[in-house]
């Protein structure tokens, strides 16, 4: 069919011929009409390599003779997808998000003895911290530090104790919004999403200037808090650097505990690896490891990469060499190339918000202009990156104890929403997600 063709053509210049080849044009085009294409994929990881890189172009690209968007349908080797069961499931006009099966607190990696976020969720789930203890309970990380998993094994947990429990990522929320306007549905809404004993919102952060959405949250949340129920969020962001959200929900967001989650180390992410590869049943060789470590330093990516070599090497019984690791993994690698996020890229950002050069960051000056920036990239190179103070200390060559006051120090001023490492933070985050 010529539209899926010339859709395909286009996303080579986005994506790359090779990746368009591997994972798009492996695609069976089973049935088209007018308004639909249905297609069929070799296993579910293919429908969601194309929800994820390919999606994003459709509503533009892929249109019908009338310029209306062609609605894609998908098959898993004859089989419907989503099963049965869940394509019932989304008849209703208002679902919760899908809940990865992986997602559970036994298979949460973390090297710290004391993972605060993690205890407080189990207590909740475990009925030892009763609803509304903290309300809300606000988790905030980089990417790949492992919020989503916490959110979702949260959800799954306690929808089993038979909670009316609903976990939608930000984008959804949205979606719902939006369609409750559209099709005159707005009581249905606000009864699905009140008539609940937990609600669960992943990368709030994504509300920013959405200001329809941010009304019914407001709204949501009032119900929800006034009637003691639980309301869990995250974000890559506290609360208090959170771009184009309004002040009366920002400060509802601060009336609970506000919570950290760091990366994992790179022996955290080393068990991730592992773990993920024996789900997959892929073998990996050392240099593999080695190799896939070093560059997919990013957990979400690095478990993006395994999902990848599953995928194109579905029937490996001994580990593939590292060439031919690294020839499945190309379009990936470039991708993260450039985009992962660096000790230097940090320290060129930190530079330029505060109009000095890098050798002042790091040089022996003590006068505020060189201290406060100082400060703001050693708490991004631990926030951001999750590097342990040994690793930072060397970089700014400072004592580790120095870097853990900076921190501190940081934290603390953020805490108290002081200006000084408010505004600087806040145009250093636009930058930087």
């Amino acid at each position: 069919m010529k539209v899926w063709d010339a859709f395909l053509t286009l996303l080579e210049d986005k994506l790359g011929k090779e990746t368009v080849d591997e994972w798009l044009r492996r695609l069976k085009v089973v049935k088209f009409d007018a308004g639909n294409l249905y297609l069929d994929a070799a296993n579910s990881f293919q429908i969601n390599w194309f929800k994820e890189y390919a999606t994003p172009y459709l509503s533009k690209h892929f249109l019908s003779g009338r310029g209306k968007p062609i609605k894609i349908h998908f098959t898993v080797q004859g089989k419907p997808f989503p099963p049965k069961k869940e394509i019932q499931e989304e008849e209703s006009l208002f679902n919760p998000d899908p809940l990865e099966p992986h997602a559970t607190f036994e298979k949460f990696i973390t090297e710290e003895k004391e993972h605060l976020p993690l205890n407080i969720l189990s207590e909740i789930v475990n009925g030892t911290l009763p609803f509304g203890s903290y309300n809300p309970i606000y988790l905030y990380g980089p990417e790949g530090s492992g919020k989503s998993h916490l959110l979702m094994a949260t959800a799954k947990a306690l929808q089993e104790k038979g909670y009316k429990c609903f976990y939608v990522q930000a984008d959804t929320f949205t979606e719902h919004v939006i369609r409750a306007f559209r099709s005159t549905s707005l009581q249905e809404f606000r009864k699905v999403y009140r008539a609940i004993d937990v609600l669960i919102i992943d990368d709030i952060h994504l509300f920013s200037r959405k200001t329809a959405t941010q009304e019914e949250l407001f709204h949501t949340f009032n119900h929800l808090h006034t009637a003691k129920l639980q309301i869990i969020l995250s974000s890559i962001a506290p609360p208090r650097l959170l771009e184009e959200i309004e002040e009366r929900l920002v400060s509802r967001f601060e009336w609970g505990i506000t919570l950290s989650i760091h990366p994992p180390t790179e022996e955290g992410r080393n068990k991730l690896l592992e773990e993920r590869a024996r789900a997959f049943e892929l073998p990996l060789s050392g240099p593999i490891k080695e190799f896939l470590l070093k560059t997919f330093k990013n957990p979400h990516r690095l478990i993006q990469s395994i999902e990848a070599l599953a995928l194109r090497l579905p029937h490996a019984t001994s580990p593939p060499d590292l060439e031919i690791a690294q020839y499945h993994l190309k379009d990936l690698i470039e991708k993260e190339s450039k985009t992962a996020l660096t000790s230097e890229k940090i320290l060129k950002i930190v530079a330029n918000t505060f109009g000095i050069k890098i050798e002042d960051i790091l040089g022996k000056g003590q006068n505020k202009e060189c201290v406060l920036p100082r400060q703001i990239a050693m708490f991004l190179c631990r926030e951001k990156l999750g590097l342990p103070y040994p690793q930072i200390g060397r970089l700014f060559s400072r004592d580790h104890s120095t870097v853990m006051s900076s921190v501190k120090r940081v934290k603390t001023g953020l805490e108290k929403k002081e200006e000084e490492f408010l505004l600087p933070l806040s145009n250093i985050q636009r930058i930087i997600f």
